[in-house]
């Protein structure tokens, strides 16, 4: 996110009271697909797989494409699921109207840290944490 918008919605959160909440997603990117191909030997610690060759199937972290999958997957639950939009200035700023049309709800993103400026963030963060905590199991499949 830019630093411009955090400084904003802070002002905004201000002027408005409302309550701001930033949290971070545990075991984020391995909730995201690759989309390359990439292989890696298995070490001592896998037990009788050792030397196994395996397919990685998920952005694990430490992979240059790991955060970049994952921003992806959480822009595509924000569109399809929160029914939440970027304004035009940053990509990494979120809002939607309230129900009750008295205001807006604003998300902030880093890759996997959000900061949630709402009038009752924890409506956020429930929805968050219902979408990503059911961490998908599969990381790899070993090839033998």
């Amino acid at each position: 996110m830019k630093v411009i918008s955090l400084r904003i919605l802070t002002l905004i959160a201000h002027w408005d009271g409302l309550s701001s909440i930033y949290c971070d997603i545990g075991n984020a990117f391995i909730q995201a697909d690759t989309k390359e191909k990439i292989y890696t030997r298995c070490g001592s610690k896998i037990g009788s797989r050792e030397d196994c060759v395996a397919l990685i199937v998920r952005a694990i972290y430490g992979l240059c494409i790991s955060a970049e999958r994952f921003i992806t997957l959480s822009t595509g639950f924000f569109f399809a699921i929160f029914r939440i939009f970027p304004p035009r200035y940053d990509r990494d700023t979120w809002m939607r109207m309230r129900v009750n049309a008295d205001g807006y709800d604003y998300i902030c993103t880093h890759v996997d840290d959000f900061n949630i400026v709402a009038k009752y963030p924890d409506h956020w963060i429930n929805l968050i944490e219902d979408v990503f905590s059911k961490t998908k199991q599969t990381t790899g499949i070993l090839l033998g």
